[in-house]
């Protein structure tokens, strides 16, 4: 819930609307097809391309995890975040996960600057390859102004493309990043009306656009991510929900009446409070 002063802020995955932790939110839209996911401001997750078998791609296993694709999204809106991914071949060995490669990613959002961080990569395991392809994923409420992609200390080459299927097509030369902002990304990618009968059309999931809010998508070149780390730094960052109210006190509430605690609703481990509408309340 955060603190009184800076309760904590959850994001909802599929909308980026954000809400303020403590609260119960009554009429949730919430149909069939959506889970409600909220996200923690400032969370960090780490992914692989999308993939439809777990074990690893192979001359034989084409649709299997490709790791030499990581991608990080990162959740950032002011203050900062962390998370360290642990990876390794798969195997237990008795209670030891045996060996396996860490990775620090971190961001800092504030005075409009935000910086995102994959640390370089620590350790190795059986078959680990660590040139890999990185794709950033930043959340934001606007455009930024910039966008600087670096290996270590050594500034890339970043090149905007004007489309997510070009952004996703792009295979960008060592020394290089490419950059999309989507304004309005649809996360429901997966279906299509060919997978629905004439009596589904226009009402399948398949068919539903799940719109969410901005996001910018950097992708740097393929190259060894244990040497170096990779930043990205967008200026004029801004990650904010125009909606969410002030969470201050207002002066000029009437106090609530017709406080009870109805006898039929009381329980020996519950006591059910009851009063009138305050007009102007929003928690």
């Amino acid at each position: 819930y955060g603190t009184d002063d800076n309760p904590t802020i959850w994001i909802d995955y599929f909308s980026g609307k954000q809400y303020r932790g403590g609260q119960v939110l009554n009429n949730y839209d919430a149909p069939l097809w959506k889970l409600p996911l909220f996200v923690k401001a400032n969370s960090i997750v780490p992914m692989y391309a999308e993939n439809n078998n777990p074990e690893a791609v192979t001359e034989t296993n084409t649709k299997g995890t490709d790791r030499s694709q990581r991608i990080v999204e990162f959740f950032a809106t002011e203050g900062e975040g962390s998370f360290t991914q642990y990876e390794d071949d798969g195997t237990i060995d008795n209670i030891s996960y045996g060996d396996h490669v860490s990775t620090v990613f971190s961001s800092k959002a504030t005075g409009g600057t935000a910086t995102f961080t994959a640390a370089a990569s620590q350790g190795s395991y059986s078959g680990y390859d660590s040139n890999r392809t990185t794709t950033f994923v930043a959340n934001v409420s606007a455009k930024p102004a910039s966008v600087i992609a670096k290996n270590g200390g050594t500034a890339l080459n970043v090149t905007e493309v004007d489309s997510q299927e070009a952004f996703d097509a792009a295979t960008p030369e060592a020394g290089q990043a490419v950059y999309f902002y989507n304004e309005s990304p649809n996360l429901n990618h997966y279906g299509s009306d060919a997978d629905s009968t004439e009596a589904e059309k226009g009402e399948s999931f398949n068919d539903t656009k799940i719109t969410t809010n901005p996001k910018v998508y950097v992708k740097f070149a393929k190259t060894d991510v244990a040497a170096a780390e990779q930043t990205l730094e967008l200026g004029g960052f801004v990650n904010a929900d125009a909606t969410l109210a002030a969470d201050r006190l207002n002066e000029n509430l009437s106090a609530p009446a017709n406080l009870a605690a109805p006898e039929d609703a009381t329980t020996p481990t519950s006591i059910k409070l009851t009063w009138g509408k305050v007009d102007g309340a929003t928690s």
